[in-house]
């Protein structure tokens, strides 16, 4: 249940953390940007960007939690896109589809 009282739907619970995330689309692997995650889950995260995507494309990102030893690596399919503040900054909205754990 949630502090409103309604059913939680998601299937991993998620964690307010801010987190450093550089992302990049996989079809175009010299274009990348660099944002902060709002909440992050097993399943996935939302992030803030400088620029929208379309549902359902892939972005490779590496996510460097404080204190961490290695940065983790994942690929993530976009769920939604939302502009925040007007053709300036957009909340990303992920799925996560693999992961992999590499070094920093």
């Amino acid at each position: 249940m949630t502090a409103s009282g309604t059913r939680e739907r998601r299937q991993f619970p998620r964690t307010d953390a801010r987190v450093l995330v550089s992302y990049f689309p996989e079809s175009a692997v010299t274009s990348y940007g660099v944002g902060y995650t709002r909440n992050v889950s097993a399943g996935g995260t939302v992030f803030t960007s400088s620029r929208p995507f379309e549902s359902g494309c892939r972005l490779a990102l590496t996510l460097r939690f404080p204190f961490a030893h290695r940065a983790t690596e994942k690929v993530a399919e976009v769920v939604s896109s939302r502009e925040t503040v007007k053709k300036l900054l957009y909340e990303i909205r992920l799925r996560f589809l693999e992961a992999t754990v590499g070094s920093v």
